[in-house]
């Protein structure tokens, strides 16, 4: 970060579903309980060596589904976890409301018409879209730091079944 020392971090992603990404199954299933490991299907910024969590934007698979799966998001009857390092600093969406069957051709498709971690176009069942009040986050961290940010996209499933069109990232910081 070119400017001088943060101690604050403000910003927001703006992206889309493609296929049917399942949160953070990684770290609830998959094994992958690490900060350094895909703990999640999303976009996970960071600074420092070693790794420090800033913030998760995490992309469950589906909205709206009746049965509690390790796959949605936590805010939308996902029966899941959250890793420790990450605590509350997270968004979590989907942009695939459930119709009430399921549809294999879903999983290779770019869901479009409902952006990802906005704060907006959540089901009526869902909490996602008023948690933390996205679509900015913002972040005090525990000590002033120059470190650089790290982005990380981060997916467990072959690109072509599970994906994020990312399309605006903005990080601030004071």
């Amino acid at each position: 970060v070119s400017g001088g020392p943060y101690s604050q971090v403000c910003g927001r992603i703006r992206a889309y579903q493609w296929g049917l990404p399942d949160g953070f199954y990684g770290y609830n299933r998959g094994g992958q309980t690490t900060i350094d490991s895909i703990y999640v299907c999303g976009v996970v910024v960071m600074h420092g060596s070693p790794r420090q969590h800033i913030w998760t934007f995490a992309n469950g698979a589906v909205e709206n589904y009746t049965r509690s799966q390790v796959w949605n998001c936590p805010c939308d009857n996902g029966a899941t976890s959250i890793p420790p390092f990450v605590g509350e600093d997270y968004f979590c969406e989907s942009g695939y409301v459930y119709p009430g069957y399921w549809n294999n051709t879903e999983w290779n498709r770019l869901h479009s018409t409902d952006t990802l971690w906005d704060g907006e176009d959540c089901h009526s069942t869902s909490t996602c879209c008023s948690f933390h009040n996205p679509p900015y986050f913002t972040k005090t961290l525990n000590q002033t730091t120059s470190d650089d940010f790290e982005l990380r996209m981060c997916l467990d499933d072959p690109i072509t079944q599970d994906n994020i069109a990312v399309e605006l990232v903005e990080l601030y910081v004071k």
